[in-house]
């Protein structure tokens, strides 16, 4: 029989009763199903579960059965309700097994997830450990690096203390010397000045006595000279009346012979016959008178050139006389030039030592200060270099600090309605390790260990910088004042993997060295010039000298 007959038969009451009994057992299981599906709607926040829980338990849109009991009604309408419950305890049923089937579902996915929980766990503990061995080791390095670059401090400071007291023992020590050779320089200057002194001393006895025998000796010819002078005025006075006389004995020999002529004349004129017939004794007496006319001009002709010649000799003597004095006074100016050129030499060459010795001794200084300049530069580089060291270890990152304590628990929250017991699940994955317990007291000392093997040389190791020297030689002409000649240089530029420290310049015998330290523009290179000048010796000599650069080279890496 099919349930539409079963409802369209009339019932009794016990069966009206006993249905309404199924009917109320039926209200009861649809509560505690739908109380189930919340619970488990609580339970599993899941989109597909909440998407999915609202359809589970719809009543039918054409239902037109009241929301009452069941125990109310006609027995058609509790038929009809009976009816429309068990389609939906049916729909419910199906409902629950697709939810049951999801769950299943949702809880493999679980299990999955809960395997990849564990070992993601797994895996951070590993890393964990991993990074607290690193972080050990890394503070085992960072306390090695540290006492090794202690050490090196140490070392360093050692080193530079020692250096400092070889640089003062050494500057001590060239103190020493230079003034001893600075007292020796000025007693051999002394000792040159006082023979010098002395020298000059006698010259100039010398040269007064030299100078009052010239005097006497000129006054001596200068007396002979007046008396040799008087004595020609004399002669040539006496020569003068001579030829005086001469020329009047000359002019009463034409008067008398102009005379004689015109007395003749007048007789010729007078007797022109006695002169014809007395021609030839005329003749004979022009003859006579040219004769002795002629004796006369001769006579007078020997008196002249007796008078010339003896002129002359007297000029001639004067002359010597005068060239002989001429001499004497050049002689005499000839020792006056030689003995001040004497004086001028020696007062050169004393100008010449003292100034060579100011050389000296500003080239020592200059030494000096540059030794001075290029001790502070090296103290100052390596000042930088360990300034460099101690900023590039407090730069070093240190160890992890502890882990800082948890925060204060909050308060409970109320308690959730009691849900129904669910299966027993898998055993959840193991927790995170706990927090480290409180610091113990620190042990005792332990014994001390082997001395372990000395690490690799770290930054700026100055053991393996090398001392080098370049040299140039060259010809250099001494000078004085402010005008250099052409130097003799050495000229050194920084290779790129390296570092020059502690540059010097000297030389062996040139007057002036001079260091210069520049950035060329072309390469962006240290450059460093030693140039060199002069020599030690006399103005205007020449000489081979030696022009020397002293330096260290170090790798800029180990």
């Amino acid at each position: 029989m099919s349930d539409v007959a079963k409802l369209n038969e009339p019932e009794s009451s016990e069966d009206v009763g006993t249905k309404a009994i199924d009917l109320h057992e039926i209200n009861q299981m649809t509560t505690q199903q739908q109380q189930s599906t919340e619970d488990l709607d609580r339970e599993n926040n899941d989109d597909s579960v909440h998407s999915f829980l609202p359809n589970i338990y719809k009543p039918p849109i054409n239902d037109t059965a009241s929301s009452g009991s069941l125990s109310t009604g006609t027995q058609k309408d509790i038929l009809t309700r009976i009816t429309a419950l068990e389609r939906n305890v049916t729909k419910l049923q199906q409902g629950l097994e697709n939810k049951t089937n999801e769950l299943r579902v949702v809880h493999s996915s679980l299990r999955d997830l809960d395997e990849k929980l564990f070992n993601l766990t797994m895996k951070m503990r590993d890393a964990e450990q991993r990074l607290q061995n690193n972080i050990e080791n890394s503070s085992r390095t960072l306390s090695d690096k540290v006492d090794s670059v202690n050490d090196d401090l140490n070392k360093t400071r050692n080193h530079l203390i020692t250096s400092n007291h070889d640089v003062r023992n050494e500057l001590g020590a060239l103190n020493t010397t230079l003034i001893l050779k600075i007292t020796t320089v000025f007693q051999v200057l002394k000792t040159d000045l006082n023979t010098t002194k002395t020298y000059l001393e006698g010259a100039d006895i010398e040269l007064q006595k030299s100078l009052t025998a010239q005097n006497s000796t000129l006054t001596t010819r200068t007396d002979n000279l007046d008396s040799a002078t008087n004595q020609l005025s004399s002669i040539l006075a006496t020569t003068q009346s001579n030829l005086d006389r001469l020329n009047d004995t000359q002019i009463k020999s034409t008067q008398e012979f102009q005379g004689h002529l015109l007395s003749m004349e007048a007789r010729l004129n007078s007797t022109d016959e006695d002169l014809k017939s007395s021609t030839g004794n005329l003749q004979n007496k022009i003859e006579e008178l040219n004769t002795s006319f002629a004796g006369q001009v001769n006579s007078l002709s020997q008196s002249i050139t007796a008078v010339h010649s003896q002129s002359n000799e007297t000029k001639e003597s004067f002359n010597n006389f005068k060239m002989h004095t001429e001499n004497s006074v050049t002689l005499m100016n000839d020792g006056l030039s030689n003995l001040e050129k004497t004086v001028n030499s020696t007062k050169d060459k004393l100008t010449s030592r003292i100034e060579s010795t100011d050389l000296r001794l500003n080239s020592t200084t200059e030494r000096l200060d540059q030794e001075d300049v290029s001790i502070i530069s090296l103290v100052n580089d390596i000042n930088t270099t360990l300034s460099l060291k101690v900023e590039n270890v407090s730069k070093l990152q240190g160890p992890v600090g502890p882990r800082g304590f948890n925060g204060s628990q909050g308060l409970v929250g109320p308690a959730g309605p009691q849900g129904v017991n669910g299966t027993q699940g898998p055993q959840g994955v193991i927790g995170p390790q706990g927090f480290n317990g409180s610091q113990g007291l620190p042990g005792s000392d332990g014994l001390q260990g082997a001395t372990g093997p000395p690490g690799p040389p770290g930054a700026g190791d100055f053991s393996q910088c090398e001392f080098m020297t370049s040299t140039d030689i060259g010809s250099q002409t001494a000078f004085r004042g402010n005008t250099l000649p052409a130097a003799t240089k050495v000229i050194l530029t920084e290779p790129t993997d390296k570092r020059i420290v502690g540059v010097t310049c000297s030389t062996d015998f040139a007057q002036l060295y001079i260091l210069e330290a520049e950035i060329a523009p072309s390469t962006n290179k240290q450059v460093y010039r030693c140039e060199c000048y002069g020599n030690q010796g006399n103005v205007g000599t020449i000489k081979s000298i030696q022009c020397f650069m002293h330096y260290w080279l170090c790798p800029l890496t180990t």
